[in-house]
Protein backbone atom coordinates (compact mmCIF):
# COMPACT_ATOMS: atom_id res chain seq x y z
CA UNK A 1 0.00 0.00 0.00
CA UNK A 2 1.32 3.45 -0.92
CA UNK A 3 2.45 5.62 1.96
CA UNK A 4 0.89 9.00 2.71
CA UNK A 5 4.00 10.71 1.34
CA UNK A 6 3.91 8.64 -1.85
CA UNK A 7 0.27 9.50 -2.49
CA UNK A 8 0.89 13.23 -2.15
CA UNK A 9 4.16 13.20 -4.12
CA UNK A 10 2.45 11.22 -6.91
CA UNK A 11 -0.15 13.96 -7.21
CA UNK A 12 2.38 16.80 -7.16
CA UNK A 13 4.59 15.02 -9.69
CA UNK A 14 1.58 14.53 -11.97
CA UNK A 15 0.99 18.28 -11.77
CA UNK A 16 4.60 18.94 -12.72
CA UNK A 17 4.44 16.98 -15.99
CA UNK A 18 0.94 17.75 -17.19
CA UNK A 19 0.40 19.87 -20.33
CA UNK A 20 -0.12 23.53 -19.58
CA UNK A 21 -3.41 25.15 -20.51
CA UNK A 22 -3.72 28.74 -21.70
CA UNK A 23 -5.31 29.76 -18.40
CA UNK A 24 -2.36 28.26 -16.51
CA UNK A 25 0.12 30.36 -18.47
CA UNK A 26 -1.99 33.48 -17.97
CA UNK A 27 -2.12 32.78 -14.23
CA UNK A 28 1.64 32.25 -13.96
CA UNK A 29 2.44 35.38 -15.96
CA UNK A 30 0.22 37.42 -13.67
CA UNK A 31 1.86 35.98 -10.58
CA UNK A 32 5.33 36.74 -11.95
CA UNK A 33 4.44 40.34 -12.84
CA UNK A 34 2.98 40.91 -9.40
CA UNK A 35 5.99 39.27 -7.76
CA UNK A 36 8.44 41.55 -9.57
CA UNK A 37 6.48 44.64 -8.51
CA UNK A 38 6.28 43.74 -4.84
CA UNK A 39 9.89 42.55 -4.76
CA UNK A 40 11.18 45.84 -6.19
CA UNK A 41 9.09 47.66 -3.58
CA UNK A 42 10.36 45.44 -0.78
CA UNK A 43 13.99 45.85 -1.84
CA UNK A 44 13.60 49.59 -1.43
CA UNK A 45 12.24 49.11 2.07
CA UNK A 46 15.00 46.68 3.08
CA UNK A 47 17.89 48.07 1.05
CA UNK A 48 20.14 48.92 4.00
CA UNK A 49 19.46 45.63 5.74
CA UNK A 50 19.98 43.60 2.56
CA UNK A 51 23.26 45.29 1.77
CA UNK A 52 24.41 44.60 5.32
CA UNK A 53 23.42 40.96 4.82
CA UNK A 54 25.31 40.79 1.53
CA UNK A 55 28.48 41.81 3.30
CA UNK A 56 28.40 38.35 4.90
CA UNK A 57 27.46 36.52 1.66
CA UNK A 58 30.40 36.69 -0.71
CA UNK A 59 29.13 34.27 -3.36
CA UNK A 60 29.22 35.27 -7.01
CA UNK A 61 26.77 34.30 -9.71
CA UNK A 62 24.21 35.35 -12.27
CA UNK A 63 21.05 35.27 -10.14
CA UNK A 64 19.57 38.78 -9.88
CA UNK A 65 19.10 40.56 -6.57
CA UNK A 66 15.88 42.28 -7.57
CA UNK A 67 15.81 45.99 -6.84
CA UNK A 68 19.49 46.12 -5.86
CA UNK A 69 21.05 46.27 -9.35
CA UNK A 70 23.31 43.35 -8.51
CA UNK A 71 23.67 39.61 -8.97
CA UNK A 72 24.82 36.82 -6.68
CA UNK A 73 24.83 33.07 -6.21
CA UNK A 74 21.40 31.38 -6.32
CA UNK A 75 21.17 30.70 -2.58
CA UNK A 76 21.85 34.30 -1.64
CA UNK A 77 19.42 35.50 -4.32
CA UNK A 78 16.69 33.14 -3.08
CA UNK A 79 17.09 34.43 0.47
CA UNK A 80 17.26 38.14 -0.37
CA UNK A 81 14.50 38.14 -2.98
CA UNK A 82 12.32 36.00 -0.75
CA UNK A 83 12.64 38.62 1.98
CA UNK A 84 12.08 41.56 -0.37
CA UNK A 85 8.96 40.00 -1.86
CA UNK A 86 7.20 39.92 1.51
CA UNK A 87 8.57 43.12 3.05
CA UNK A 88 5.85 45.47 1.76
CA UNK A 89 3.02 43.06 2.68
CA UNK A 90 1.63 43.47 -0.84
CA UNK A 91 2.44 39.98 -2.14
CA UNK A 92 -0.28 37.60 -3.23
CA UNK A 93 -2.13 35.50 -0.67
CA UNK A 94 -4.66 32.70 -0.41
CA UNK A 95 -7.39 33.03 2.20
CA UNK A 96 -8.19 29.39 2.90
CA UNK A 97 -4.57 28.36 3.35
CA UNK A 98 -3.62 31.63 5.09
CA UNK A 99 -0.41 31.65 3.06
CA UNK A 100 1.66 33.88 0.76
CA UNK A 101 2.94 31.53 -1.96
CA UNK A 102 4.71 33.85 -4.39
CA UNK A 103 7.52 35.16 -2.19
CA UNK A 104 9.13 31.77 -1.44
CA UNK A 105 8.11 29.92 -4.60
CA UNK A 106 9.08 32.41 -7.31
CA UNK A 107 12.22 33.56 -5.46
CA UNK A 108 13.57 30.00 -5.43
CA UNK A 109 12.54 29.28 -9.02
CA UNK A 110 14.10 32.48 -10.43
CA UNK A 111 17.32 31.82 -8.53
CA UNK A 112 17.52 28.37 -10.11
CA UNK A 113 16.42 29.53 -13.57
CA UNK A 114 19.09 32.23 -13.66
CA UNK A 115 21.80 29.80 -12.51
CA UNK A 116 21.39 26.81 -14.85
CA UNK A 117 23.68 23.78 -14.65
CA UNK A 118 26.46 23.68 -17.27
CA UNK A 119 25.07 23.02 -20.72
CA UNK A 120 21.49 23.56 -19.60
CA UNK A 121 19.07 26.37 -20.33
CA UNK A 122 15.42 26.99 -19.53
CA UNK A 123 12.56 28.34 -21.63
CA UNK A 124 9.45 30.24 -20.61
CA UNK A 125 7.35 27.05 -20.57
CA UNK A 126 9.79 25.54 -18.05
CA UNK A 127 9.29 28.61 -15.89
CA UNK A 128 5.48 28.54 -16.09
CA UNK A 129 5.33 24.83 -15.26
CA UNK A 130 7.61 25.34 -12.27
CA UNK A 131 5.54 28.25 -10.95
CA UNK A 132 2.31 26.31 -11.39
CA UNK A 133 3.67 23.28 -9.52
CA UNK A 134 5.18 25.43 -6.79
CA UNK A 135 1.93 27.29 -6.21
CA UNK A 136 -0.18 24.14 -6.28
CA UNK A 137 2.13 22.42 -3.80
CA UNK A 138 2.17 25.39 -1.41
CA UNK A 139 -1.58 25.92 -1.50
CA UNK A 140 -2.53 22.27 -1.19
CA UNK A 141 -0.25 21.81 1.80
CA UNK A 142 -1.49 25.01 3.44
CA UNK A 143 -5.17 24.20 2.92
CA UNK A 144 -4.54 20.70 4.22
CA UNK A 145 -2.71 21.71 7.40
CA UNK A 146 -4.71 24.79 8.36
CA UNK A 147 -6.04 25.91 10.80
CA UNK A 148 -3.80 23.74 12.99
CA UNK A 149 -0.64 25.38 11.65
CA UNK A 150 -1.73 28.84 12.73
CA UNK A 151 -3.23 27.62 15.99
CA UNK A 152 0.10 26.04 16.96
CA UNK A 153 2.10 29.15 16.04
CA UNK A 154 3.51 28.17 12.65
CA UNK A 155 3.75 30.60 9.74
CA UNK A 156 2.30 28.79 6.72
CA UNK A 157 4.27 30.96 4.29
CA UNK A 158 7.47 29.65 5.83
CA UNK A 159 6.39 26.06 6.35
CA UNK A 160 4.33 25.35 3.23
CA UNK A 161 6.33 27.84 1.18
CA UNK A 162 9.45 25.73 1.70
CA UNK A 163 7.69 22.69 0.26
CA UNK A 164 6.23 24.65 -2.65
CA UNK A 165 9.60 26.22 -3.45
CA UNK A 166 11.24 22.80 -3.49
CA UNK A 167 8.58 21.34 -5.78
CA UNK A 168 8.83 24.34 -8.09
CA UNK A 169 12.61 24.09 -8.43
CA UNK A 170 12.40 20.29 -8.78
CA UNK A 171 9.97 20.80 -11.67
CA UNK A 172 12.23 23.38 -13.32
CA UNK A 173 15.20 21.00 -13.07
CA UNK A 174 13.17 18.13 -14.51
CA UNK A 175 13.68 15.80 -11.56
CA UNK A 176 12.30 12.27 -11.71
CA UNK A 177 9.45 11.15 -9.52
CA UNK A 178 11.84 9.48 -7.07
CA UNK A 179 14.05 12.56 -6.94
CA UNK A 180 10.97 14.69 -6.34
CA UNK A 181 10.11 12.51 -3.34
CA UNK A 182 13.59 13.15 -1.93
CA UNK A 183 13.16 16.89 -2.55
CA UNK A 184 9.78 16.78 -0.84
CA UNK A 185 11.21 14.93 2.17
CA UNK A 186 14.15 17.32 2.44
CA UNK A 187 11.81 20.31 2.21
CA UNK A 188 9.55 18.89 4.93
CA UNK A 189 12.60 18.38 7.13
CA UNK A 190 13.69 21.99 6.62
CA UNK A 191 10.22 23.59 6.73
CA UNK A 192 9.97 26.22 9.46
CA UNK A 193 8.56 29.58 10.44
CA UNK A 194 7.20 30.95 13.69
CA UNK A 195 4.34 33.44 13.90
CA UNK A 196 6.11 34.99 16.87
CA UNK A 197 7.92 37.17 14.32
CA UNK A 198 4.74 39.19 13.69
CA UNK A 199 4.42 40.25 17.33
CA UNK A 200 5.63 43.44 18.96
CA UNK A 201 8.54 45.25 17.37
CA UNK A 202 9.79 42.23 15.40
CA UNK A 203 10.83 42.90 11.80
CA UNK A 204 11.66 39.28 10.97
CA UNK A 205 8.44 38.28 9.18
CA UNK A 206 10.07 38.60 5.71
CA UNK A 207 12.85 36.32 6.91
CA UNK A 208 10.35 33.46 7.07
CA UNK A 209 9.66 33.71 3.34
CA UNK A 210 13.33 34.27 2.53
CA UNK A 211 14.46 31.21 4.44
CA UNK A 212 11.62 29.22 2.82
CA UNK A 213 12.92 30.12 -0.64
CA UNK A 214 16.46 29.21 0.40
CA UNK A 215 15.47 25.93 2.09
CA UNK A 216 13.28 24.97 -0.86
CA UNK A 217 16.12 25.61 -3.31
CA UNK A 218 18.47 23.54 -1.17
CA UNK A 219 15.96 20.68 -0.91
CA UNK A 220 15.57 20.43 -4.68
CA UNK A 221 19.31 20.48 -5.30
CA UNK A 222 20.08 17.94 -2.55
CA UNK A 223 17.71 15.54 -4.33
CA UNK A 224 20.17 15.42 -7.22
CA UNK A 225 22.99 14.03 -5.06
CA UNK A 226 21.67 10.48 -4.77
CA UNK A 227 20.84 10.71 -1.07
CA UNK A 228 17.69 8.87 0.01
CA UNK A 229 14.98 10.22 2.30
CA UNK A 230 12.65 8.45 4.75
CA UNK A 231 10.01 6.10 3.37
CA UNK A 232 7.20 8.26 4.76
CA UNK A 233 8.26 11.66 6.09
CA UNK A 234 4.66 12.70 6.77
CA UNK A 235 3.07 9.90 8.75
CA UNK A 236 3.73 8.16 12.06
CA UNK A 237 4.66 9.29 15.55
CA UNK A 238 7.74 11.11 14.31
CA UNK A 239 6.10 12.19 11.06
CA UNK A 240 5.76 15.80 9.99
CA UNK A 241 1.97 15.97 10.13
CA UNK A 242 1.70 14.62 13.67
CA UNK A 243 4.56 16.84 14.77
CA UNK A 244 3.22 20.07 13.31
CA UNK A 245 -0.56 19.64 13.77
CA UNK A 246 -0.88 17.12 16.59
CA UNK A 247 -3.18 15.03 14.37
CA UNK A 248 -2.25 11.83 12.46
CA UNK A 249 -1.85 12.42 8.76
CA UNK A 250 -4.35 9.77 7.70
CA UNK A 251 -6.97 11.46 9.87
CA UNK A 252 -6.41 14.71 8.00
CA UNK A 253 -6.20 13.08 4.57
CA UNK A 254 -9.95 13.33 3.99
CA UNK A 255 -9.59 17.10 3.60
CA UNK A 256 -6.60 16.96 1.22
CA UNK A 257 -7.47 19.23 -1.76
CA UNK A 258 -7.04 16.56 -4.43
CA UNK A 259 -6.65 16.91 -8.18
CA UNK A 260 -9.13 19.10 -9.98
CA UNK A 261 -9.55 21.60 -7.13
CA UNK A 262 -6.87 23.93 -8.50
CA UNK A 263 -6.52 26.03 -5.34
CA UNK A 264 -3.97 28.24 -7.10
CA UNK A 265 -6.79 29.97 -8.97
CA UNK A 266 -8.13 31.35 -5.69
CA UNK A 267 -4.89 33.24 -5.07
CA UNK A 268 -5.43 36.98 -4.91
CA UNK A 269 -3.69 40.23 -4.08
CA UNK A 270 -4.56 42.12 -0.89
CA UNK A 271 -4.19 45.35 -2.86
CA UNK A 272 -3.54 46.27 -6.50
CA UNK A 273 -0.12 45.10 -7.75
CA UNK A 274 2.73 46.97 -6.15
CA UNK A 275 3.79 48.48 -9.46
CA UNK A 276 0.54 50.46 -9.52
CA UNK A 277 0.77 51.82 -5.99
CA UNK A 278 4.48 52.54 -5.50
CA UNK A 279 5.45 56.20 -5.19
CA UNK A 280 7.68 57.70 -7.89
CA UNK A 281 11.24 56.47 -7.64
CA UNK A 282 13.90 58.73 -6.23
CA UNK A 283 17.56 57.94 -5.56
CA UNK A 284 18.00 56.47 -2.07
CA UNK A 285 19.88 58.36 0.58
CA UNK A 286 22.85 56.70 2.27
CA UNK A 287 21.73 54.09 4.80
CA UNK A 288 20.77 55.58 8.10
CA UNK A 289 19.95 59.02 6.68
CA UNK A 290 16.48 60.47 6.26
CA UNK A 291 14.90 60.58 2.78
CA UNK A 292 12.43 63.31 3.72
Amino acid sequence: MATLTDRIVDELYATSIQPLQAQDITFCRGRLIDYLGVTFAGARLLECELRALLAHHTGHGTAPLIGLAATSDPRTAALCNGMSAHAAELDDGERHGMVHPGAPVISAILAAACSPPPGRSFCSMDLWRAILTGYESTLRMARWLQPQLKERGYHASGVCGTIGAAMGVATLLGLSREQMKVAFSAAVTGAAGSLKVIRGASQLKPYNTGQAALAGYNAATIAQTGLNGPEDVLEGELGFVQMITGIPGETLMERWPSGGHWPMRSTSNPTPPAATVMPPWKPPSPCGQSTS
